[in-house]
């Protein structure tokens, strides 16, 4: 699934998933776009941002919301370093980053 990023946890796999509604209540929660929530993270990293950011990405990947609190404790569990990491993958593999073997298809012209 595109931008889902797996990662052990002491209860089990869990997944992280930036989905277009995860994104959107990421935005009106913070009030910020997506972009300047990923340029923040980038240039000013919060602990409260990453946790933000996390915890969209699990609900995203859960199809349910994810308590801040939840996703503080897992953040906590696997460490910010490894935390930044999986949120990075999701966000750039969510937001199209993803890279193919195979290039697009440039369309062709038809008729004439």
């Amino acid at each position: 699934m595109k931008g889902r990023v797996t990662f052990k946890t002491s209860s089990g796999e869990k997944a992280v998933r930036f989905t277009v509604n995860a994104l959107c209540d990421l935005e009106e929660a913070s009030g910020l776009s997506v972009d300047e929530l990923v340029q923040n993270l980038q240039t000013r990293p919060s602990l409260g941002l990453l946790r933000q950011l996390f915890a969209a990405g699990l609900s995203g990947a859960e199809e349910r919301p994810v308590p801040l609190s939840e996703a503080g404790e897992i953040l906590q569990e696997i460490g910010l370093e490894r935390t930044g990491e999986i949120v990075g993958a999701a966000v750039a593999g969510g937001l199209g980053a993803e890279t193919s073997e195979d290039p697009p298809k440039k369309p062709t012209a038809q008729g004439g």
